[in-house]
Formats: structure tokens, sequence, C-alpha cells
């Protein structure tokens, strides 16, 4: 039954519902729902963006997948779905320059772009072994602490990763500062 899957498929043809669903829509607990998502699980799949960086996907449909896969809990915590790929892809600077790109272009929001630094992080099967991939990763992840996911920080990026820049050396945390920190906020992966 297609509640229960955990593969995506193709949004249904919602003039062909059969009367047992049309009218579980109209009940008091799902009028105003999305059908889409009744149907098919919340959350984003790290084998789509893996087709996107092998240019198997559209940007359109990288948005589309990320599309409700943060829950935001309270003013503090968030939850990120993800759902897992088998295997593991090597994460090379080309694949981040055209996030880049694509955020430049007004493709991608902001959030997605950290939806997507935060996946890339989370995952255990993409794998990098590049410092200046992981500099960038980090700061897209947690813009709250690092830099402003904006055009200007967004042509920072791209020139470390360019080779034509190189990103800050960073100040060592003193632990006694710690004492009085503030938590600014706490995301988790879910995995479906």
């Amino acid at each position: 039954m297609a509640l229960l899957s955990r593969h995506r498929v193709p949004a249904p043809d919602l003039g062909k519902f059969d009367s047992g669903v049309a009218n579980l829509l109209k009940t008091p607990g799902f009028s105003g729902c999305n059908v889409f998502h009744l149907l098919y699980p919340l959350g984003m799949r790290e084998e789509e963006l893996r087709r996107y960086f092998m240019g198997e996907a559209s940007v359109n449909q990288l948005v589309k997948d990320i599309s409700g896969s943060v829950v935001k809990m309270d003013d503090l915590r968030s939850e990120i779905r993800i759902a897992d790929m088998h295997g593991s892809f090597s994460l090379q600077r080309d694949h981040v320059i055209r996030l880049c790109e694509t955020f430049l272009d007004g493709a991608l929001t902001p959030e997605a772009l950290n939806t997507v630094a935060f996946a890339l992080q989370a995952s255990d099967a993409f794998e990098w072994e590049d410092e200046v991939i992981s500099e960038v990763l980090s700061d897209w992840s947690a813009p709250e602490v690092n830099f402003e996911l904006n055009t200007e920080t967004l042509n920072m990026h791209r020139d470390w990763l360019l080779g034509f820049g190189e990103p800050p050396v960073r100040k060592l945390v003193n632990p006694l500062n710690r004492i009085h920190a503030r938590l600014i906020s706490v995301r988790t992966k879910t995995t479906y």
C-alpha cells in the first residue's frame, strides 16, 4: 500500500482516487492536508542528492525532495528527515561548486542549502578528503555561528573551492569561555 511505502514514486493523479481515499480526505482531521504528503513520507533522500551531483536530477527535483524535510520542534531544536543511501559517493569540489552556482542563480534558498549541507555532514554515504569542502559545508550547515548564506559569502566559498582564496584560520574557543555560552540551535538527523 502506498501509505506504507518508503520509496518515492510520482505524485498520484488526484482525479483517480477511489471513493475511500476521497472520503478520508473530507474528514475533519484531514481537510486541507496536502494529499501528496499523506501518501509519501516527508524527508529528503541522499540518493536524490547523489543524482543531482551526477546530473541525473534537476535542481527542481532536488528542491522538491528537500521540501518538508525540516521539522521545527521549537525555537531551538529542529529535526531533518533523511533517507540514507546505500553505497558511498565521493564528494568533489565540483559538486559543492555546483551547489554554490545553483544558490547564486537563485534556484536554492538559504534554507535549502543549509539542509543539504547538514545532510552531507550527517551522512555515512557521502565521503570527501578535502579540508576546504569540510570548511564550506560546516559554514553552510550552521550559518547562525559562521557566515550568513548570501551572495557575498557564497562567492567567497566558491573562491575557496576554486583555489582563489583560503578559509580563514579559525580561533580555538577557550573552554573557560563556554561556561556562559548560550545554545543557539540543535539539529538532529532522523532517518526514515
